[in-house]
């Protein structure tokens, strides 16, 4: 096994919480809960104050600095964000929020390289480039001009965690083509958050039959997330995304057919949301529909593979561009 350049770890932990912060209406609008710098995640259940046929209540996270941020939802189903550039409307109707009154909304924001992902009940809300640095103190906010809580009503936010969300892994690797065997390589990471790859075929000719990818552990529910790219003797690719028990059987699976690529290089990445899976190849989002991570799931060790279907292939070919290696470039690690 050809490991190029060795991992780089480093340290991420919990900054805040869990804890419980109620608002009543007319009290302070405004809760700092941590510095923060670059990359973070935040997990909390909103309990919804009242129903909007009383009024339209809000919530969201504001960070200070140069410049700040401010991102919120409201009970009409919107998304909002504020910089120092203004006011821009994210998302119009479009969100899952509950807002029977007492109810619970599942709320998952990441933040990581100057992009935020909002989940709100297990459904991707909105994807939101920052306007500049993301470094301040960290507060949890209500009442936003125009969705303001009814008099008599409290907003009440409950487990509510603050983790960072940095890079835990940053390197690249070969592994060997073996004819009629998978190569693979194992990477000891827990709580992972994001991963990106981009894959080098190492054939010239991209119709050359050939699979690879990366497998996540959830071991938790003894499951395993599988993300396969492979392409067959007609030239098609197609990228596979699965969860199936140790055992074998298959929990829930989708494929993307890739039209009209050329087969030289394959940036893939996944993501954990919330208790949702998002998957990317060459940069467009896909969600693994029907699937969702359970409370106790972590996405623990990763496997990286080649030739998982134990297809044949003389390592002398001269179809091998230059040497019959799996070039793995930019494999990154996001996690607690």
């Amino acid at each position: 096994m050809l490991v190029d350049v060795p991992p780089e770890v480093i340290n991420s932990l919990t900054l805040f919480g869990p804890v419980t912060v109620a608002w009543p209406a007319g009290a302070s609008k405004e809760e700092s809960l941590s510095p923060v710098s670059r990359g973070f995640v935040l997990e909390a259940e909103v309990i919804s104050p009242h129903d909007r046929g009383r009024g339209v209540w809000s919530w969201g996270i504001s960070v200070s600095g140069k410049p700040s941020h401010l991102i919120w939802f409201t009970s009409e189903n919107d998304v909002f964000y504020w910089s120092g550039g203004g006011l821009r409307t994210v998302r119009l109707g479009e969100v899952a929020i509950t807002d029977v009154q007492g109810t619970a909304n599942q709320v998952f924001i990441s933040v990581r390289s100057g992009v935020a992902t909002l989940t709100i009940n297990g459904k991707k809300a909105a994807t939101i480039a920052l306007s500049g640095d993301v470094s301040g103190t960290l507060s949890i906010v209500t009442d936003l001009p125009g969705a303001e809580m009814v008099s008599g009503f409290r907003m009440v936010t409950q487990q509510l965690t603050v983790r960072t969300n940095e890079l835990v892994r940053d390197q690249y690797f070969r592994l060997p083509f073996i004819s009629e065997q998978e190569s693979s390589l194992s990477l000891k990471t827990v709580d992972v958050e994001r991963i990106t790859a981009t894959f080098v075929n190492p054939f010239r000719v991209s119709r050359d039959l050939m699979d690879y990818g990366f497998r996540v552990q959830l071991p938790a529910t003894n499951r395993f997330i599988e993300v396969q790219k492979d392409h067959f003797s007609g030239g098609e690719h197609k990228l596979i995304v699965s969860v199936r028990f140790s055992a074998g059987f298959e929990f829930a699976r989708r494929e993307i057919f890739l039209e009209k690529h050329l087969g030289n290089k394959f940036a893939i990445a996944l993501e954990r949301s919330g208790d949702i899976l998002l998957f990317e190849i060459d940069g467009t989002q896909y969600q693994l529909d029907g699937f969702s991570l359970t409370d106790t799931d972590r996405l623990g060790e990763i496997e990286v593979f080649m030739n998982s279907m134990r297809r044949t292939a003389n390592t002398d070919d001269p179809t091998f561009a230059f040497d019959p290696n799996l070039f793995v470039e930019s494999f990154r690690v996001w996690g607690r």
